[in-house]
């Protein structure tokens, strides 16, 4: 499988997961069609077994609704692991999104996976930026 994303959009996510380092920034990832235009910051978590707030992540939705896009995918920052954790599987398992890790690391460069993650498992997804 591949997913499409919008270069700026895939700059902007990197700075953001950069900016709030140590914190794991997260958000979502949204378009009109199946490639992603947008991205939507949520507030950053403490560690990669916190969650989102129910009431800010439908907040985020409804904007995206509203701007008249969907929710393609979400993305989060991992201090340790370019896997998706427990948590991530949890909130994901059942939709058609796809989860983007980024793994912040002091050797360089972000690292950027992409999965899919469903009732099957989980599967690597290959990222075209555009």
């Amino acid at each position: 499988m591949q997913i499409t994303i919008n270069r700026e959009t895939f700059y902007e996510m990197l700075y953001h997961c950069l900016q709030e380092s140590p914190l794991e920034a997260c958000g979502y990832l949204a378009g009109t069609g199946e490639i992603i235009e947008e991205m939507h910051k949520i507030s950053s978590l403490e560690d990669d077994t916190a969650a989102s707030s129910p009431s800010e992540t439908f907040h985020v939705s409804a904007e995206i609704k509203r701007r008249g896009r969907r929710v393609i995918g979400v993305f989060r920052a991992h201090a340790r692991t370019d896997r998706p954790t427990q948590a991530d599987i949890d909130f994901l398992t059942g939709s058609d999104m796809v989860q983007f890790i980024i793994v912040l690391s002091e050797e360089g460069l972000p690292t950027v996976r992409a999965y899919r993650i469903d009732s099957s498992g989980v599967s690597a997804v290959n990222v075209d930026i555009e």
